[in-house]
Order: structure tokens, then C-alpha cells, then sequence
């Protein structure tokens, strides 16, 4: 999950600061005072299986790179929190606690988080055992229960280097098809390609800043 906001140069943006230091509902208050000044903003999104297949570091740089491709026109130079994208053609610096620092940084990383929060609300609603809602996915007592007696829903990556009671059920879980059932969810892709338009892009004229981040991982400004 990554987001990209281009901020005017001198923003006065009440609320924005590091998106781990914000409560969630300050954070959807000041993510929606984000999109109304703007000038631009929009996610990149990657699916579980293109985690599992390339890792969660370069899976970040991908989204980044998604989400920059679906501004309505390049920045002029990015700045990215710890992370560089040598894929892209673009004048970049990495700066280390990035969101911390700079304004688009940090606005991008809240666009990113609102964005996985309603992300996971939406599967708390259709996988309810996992707890999505609550723990974001992260490996809370719960979640991890839920794994051991349900297995992996379609939303969930392999694990790298989970508990041996959790990978024993989920080896008998795909040798009976269940898991694999799971994995096809359609539901699931269609949640992807829905959340990537959700922030709805706000396209003003031409931008020279831009500022992208992952979720909580990674980000990008002038």
C-alpha cells in the first residue's frame, strides 16, 4: 500500500505529522482535510501474491511506483523516506524518518493508512474471525487463533517465518483445497482494484512537489 500527494510549496496543513503518531480518527479528519487542498493524490496497491512472489520491500517500491504512474502528470523530483526507486526517471532523495520531516511525506503516509484502514474494515466484514478491523493485520493473539482454526483467507500473504503450529495447519488446510479455495476470492481482487481509486485523484494544474509513501514504510516529496 503506498500513496502520492502533491502539497502547494508552502502548505498549511493543520493535524499532518507522522501518520504512527496520529489516532485513527484524527487521521481520517486530517486525510480528508488532505484530499480537499491537494493538488494531487493517488495509491498504488499490491495484491498478496505479488508480495509472496517479489517480498514486502520491493512489493513497497512497487506500489510507489504505481501510485506515482497514476498522478496526472510527473513531479519534477521526489524525495522518499529511507527508500529509492531506481526504476523511475526521476531526481529523488531518500531521507531517513522522512514523515517525520517533510509535510508531503507525511501527508502521504496518512493518505496510505486511511486508505488500509478502510481497506481492512471492508474484510472484517466478509472474514470477521481475523479481526481485520481492530489488529490491521498485524499478529495479534487473535489474528494468529484465527489462523490456527481457519487457515489463510485470500487477503493473507504466505507467512516468512511463522510459528510451526501455524504452518502445519496451513500445510493440511491446502492439501484438503480449502486454503486454495480461499486464495481465488474474487472479492478480494475486486477490493484491490475498488481502493485504488478510492482517494479519487485531485488534479490542479501542474505540480512540481510530490510526496508518496507506503504504509508507514516508504515515501516521496520535493
Amino acid at each position: 500500500m503506498a500513496a502520492c500527494v502533491v502539497l502547494d510549496c508552502e502548505p498549511t496543513l493543520v493535524g499532518v505529522n507522522d501518520s504512527k503518531l496520529i489516532e485513527a480518527d484524527d487521521r481520517l479528519a486530517v486525510c480528508n482535510l488532505i484530499l480537499r487542498c491537494a493538488r494531487a493524490v493517488s495509491v498504488g496497491v499490491v495484491e498478496p501474491a505479488t508480495i509472496d512472489r517479489i517480498n514486502i520491500l520491493q512489493a513497497t517500491k512497487l506500489a510507489m511506483a504505481e501510485a506515482l504512474d497514476r498522478l496526472p502528470e510527473p513531479p519534477d523530483h521526489l524525495v522518499i523516506d529511507a527508500l529509492s526507486l531506481r526504476d523511475v526517471q526521476l531526481p529523488q532523495r531518500a531521507i531517513i524518518d522522512g514523515d517525520a520531516i517533510s509535510a508531503s511525506i507525511a501527508a502521504a503516509g496518512i493518505v496510505a493508512k486511511v486508505t488500509r484502514d478502510r481497506i481492512c474494515a471492508e474484510l472484517d466484514g466478509r472474514y470477521p474471525a481475523y479481526g481485520f478491523a481492530r489488529n490491521k493485520g498485524y499478529g495479534t493473539q487473535r489474528h494468529l487463533d484465527a489462523l490456527l482454526t481457519e487457515g489463510p483467507c485470500a487477503w493473507r500473504c504466505q507467512p516468512m517465518k511463522g510459528p510451526p503450529s501455524y504452518s502445519m495447519v496451513r500445510r493440511k488446510r491446502v492439501i484438503s483445497g480449502q486454503a486454495g479455495t480461499d486464495r481465488n476470492d474474487e472479492a478480494a481482487q475486486q477490493l484491490v482494484r475498488a481502493h485504488r481509486r478510492a482517494p479519487g485523484a485531485l488534479h490542479r494544474n501542474r505540480h512540481d512537489r510530490a510526496g508518496a509513501a507506503g504504509d508507514g514504510q516508504a515515501v516521496v516529496e520535493h
